[in-house]
């Protein structure tokens, strides 16, 4: 918790420019890595997902409404042929056409309302539950991008430092060596002296190029987190504030973390879910009462020709 407190500490600081005056601050590299970093757009991506739960769990408990509608047409033609006596001993066939077109129309609307049903407000209270479940993930993983980006932007910045005092050593003993050498020209010193120099002037060197590699390391797990490559940060400036963790009580901050942690508050939020699940297995055993309420319209034929 001193940690995170520190963290938020440096972060308000951050936004008040007590940094020094070129290149990106703590706040920019944060604002880069909330909308870079996959494990915070993961988390986003889930409490928008379970946002959608609430509006589809209360849709059940809302009127439901069906209508259906059809249309049939019909239409036939033919001849019919028979004889006829016209007179005594004269016949003659008729033939006569007939036509057919008829016309049916079928609709009908149903509304539903759900009067009880033990599981589907059981349901509902479970979309509130992961809803707040999800907003509590969001906030734990919003702290951790907090931690994670700070650590990394100083560490950023305490590999520079190294890498400066390295290559400030660096120079200074390649000095030593050159005027160890020529004092061993002249006579002055033994060669064994000028080996010891040769010895720190590899040592130097080697630190020399181990902070260069930490540097590239931890630039490069920066860009990791916000998807680009700094070319300069900005460090502390001298008048930065270093406030104390108020309250300074352990035991104090052990309650508050029991009381306002996200992760415990996820916990305690999933526990409740699983209590929500079986409520629902358990309505299965209670009865559901709908209101129907129906309307049908008859069938219509036209005339038939």
């Amino acid at each position: 918790m001193n940690t995170r407190f520190l963290v938020h500490t440096i972060l308000a600081v951050a936004s008040l420019a007590s940094f020094s005056a070129s290149g990106a601050d703590l706040k920019d590299v944060y604002e880069r890595a909330i909308t870079s970093d996959p494990l915070i757009r993961e988390a986003d991506a889930n409490r928008l997902a379970a946002r959608e739960s609430k509006p589809q769990a209360f849709a059940t408990l809302l009127p439901q409404i069906t209508a259906s509608a059809n249309q049939n047409e019909d239409e036939s033609e033919g001849s019919q042929t028979f004889l006829q006596e016209l007179t005594p001993g004269d016949v003659t066939p008729i033939t006569t056409q007939s036509e057919t077109d008829a016309t049916r129309k079928n609709w009908d609307v149903t509304l539903r309302q759900n009067i009880f049903s033990w599981a589907n407000w059981a349901v509902l209270r479970r979309a509130n539950t992961e809803g707040a479940q999800a907003e509590a993930d969001y906030l734990a993983a919003q702290q951790d991008l907090i931690l994670r980006t700070s650590e990394a932007y100083f560490n950023v910045l305490a590999a520079q430092d190294t890498l400066e005092a390295a290559q400030a050593a660096h120079d200074a003993i390649a000095r030593q060596l050159e005027q160890s050498e020529k004092r061993f020209e002249v006579g002055l010193i033994a060669v064994t002296d000028v080996q010891d120099a040769k010895a720190a002037s590899d040592s130097a060197t080697a630190a020399l190029i181990q902070g260069k590699r930490n540097l590239a390391t931890t630039g490069e797990r920066l860009r990791e987190l916000t998807g680009d490559a700094y070319d300069e940060l900005r460090k502390p400036g001298n008048d930065m504030p270093l406030a104390p963790p108020n309250p300074a009580s352990e035991e104090d901050w052990v309650k508050l973390a029991m009381q306002q942690n996200a992760r415990l508050i996820s916990s305690r939020l999933a526990a409740e879910v699983t209590r929500h699940n079986i409520g629902i297995e358990r309505g299965g055993h209670f009865p559901e009462v709908d209101l129907v309420v129906g309307h049908a319209r008859p069938t219509l034929c036209a005339p038939c020709r």
